[in-house]
């Protein structure tokens, strides 16, 4: 998860049914606004397996321009 001003960006990882489940869930929320899917696929294998659930604050750290 990481947190630039006023936003979240999310990368979830799992089985598909329980990620969309997941993702279903936060965008009926009522405290999120502006819930956008940016991107989804499958993979055979995690991208971030070694990655503990983190938080990330990017106020000190340049962002890359996209």
């Amino acid at each position: 998860m990481n947190l630039l001003p006023g936003n979240f960006y999310l990368y979830f990882e799992g089985k598909e049914k329980q990620v969309d489940s997941l993702y279903s869930k936060i965008a009926r929320d009522k405290r999120h606004k502006n819930v956008i899917e940016i991107d989804s696929g499958f993979s055979e294998k995690r991208t971030f397996s070694n990655w503990p659930m983190t938080f990330k604050s990017y106020r000190k750290m340049k962002l890359l321009q996209f």
